[in-house]
């Protein structure tokens, strides 16, 4: 239990930090920067993993409250809980920072507060791509999450929304509930994701899709298969499209929904053929399953 920048094994992991192999269990209670490993991350973590359920007001994440470094092959398993910005695996990831080949699995829940309007939360990354200054994007691929997310205010299975970050090659299986620009894998990007899927439902108010509430930026070669629901700019595979839709779909079956602001939409026998999914690459990114495409690392 703490305050800023607590951590289950570390507060703050500063720049030139390296943390490998390391392992937290128990719980972690704080109001900011608050992570199941480490609070405030801006070092180098690898293979590490937390089995901790993680609760803060500000910057709550499964291993990472906060993250401006790089972390690669690592896990979170506990439930995260936030007033305002949570996410599985970190709450807050910054512009210039990195994850790759990762997982959570822990539920993600934004509590009652006075700010849901503006919260943000994700079964991975609550907030991607923020920063004062500019630089290069966040970056985030080959990784997964499997909890169930409840929000207010841009909710995603897999971020919640990103400012300027880029995801590839990932996907979102949990069940998302969310108000305002709610997606199964985000709830609004303004920047590029590309070869990702959910599989998740999800359930909303406004700006409501089963891969993504709200677009300002790229989707390309990705789908969706969840239930969608909700009230005003409703989708099945996006709710409100002001950018760019390529090679995308939906399984209009499965979704409950025929309409889409971008995406092709298929059925459940077609979700099963190959060719149906132009524009995916077979070769060295995705591979059929048994009734659907996953990605080849998955099966590595």
């Amino acid at each position: 239990t703490g305050e800023s920048q607590t951590g289950g094994l570390v507060g703050r992991s500063e720049q030139d930090a390296v943390i490998e192999q390391a392992v937290s269990h128990g719980d972690v209670e704080g109001d900011s920067n608050v992570g199941g490993l480490v609070g405030s991350n801006l070092g180098t973590i690898s293979e590490s993993e937390a089995h901790v359920d993680v609760v803060g007001e500000f910057y709550t994440g499964g291993l990472a409250g906060s993250h401006n470094g790089e972390i690669t092959a690592s896990v979170a398993t506990g439930d995260v809980t936030s007033d305002w910005v949570a996410g599985g695996f970190v709450g807050f990831m910054s512009i210039e920072s990195a994850i790759s080949y990762s997982a959570a699995s822990g539920d993600v829940e934004i509590a009652a507060s006075d700010n849901n309007l503006n919260s943000q939360a994700g079964g991975f990354v609550g907030s991607m791509g923020f920063g004062f200054v500019q630089g290069d994007p966040a970056v985030i691929t080959n990784s997964e999450a499997s909890g169930d997310v409840t929000g207010a205010n841009q909710t995603g299975g897999f971020v919640g929304g990103i400012v300027d970050g880029e995801i590839y090659e990932s996907f979102a299986t949990g069940d998302v509930i969310g108000e305002d620009q709610t997606g199964g894998f985000a709830g609004r990007t303004t920047n590029e994701i590309n070869n990702v899927y959910a599989t998740g439902d999800v359930e909303g108010d406004d700006k409501v899709g089963g891969l993504a509430g709200e677009i300002n930026g790229a989707v390309l070669h990705s789908y969706s298969t969840g239930a969608v629901s909700g009230d005003n700019d409703v989708g099945g595979l996006i709710g409100e499209n002001d950018g760019t839709v390529g090679s995308c779909y939906w399984d209009t079956d499965s979704s409950g929904l025929d309409s889409s602001d971008g995406g092709t939409g298929l059925t459940d026998a077609e979700f099963g053929d190959e060719s149906n999914f132009s524009g995916f690459d077979f070769d060295d990114i995705w591979k059929m399953g048994d009734d659907r495409p996953q990605l080849q690392w998955e099966q590595d």
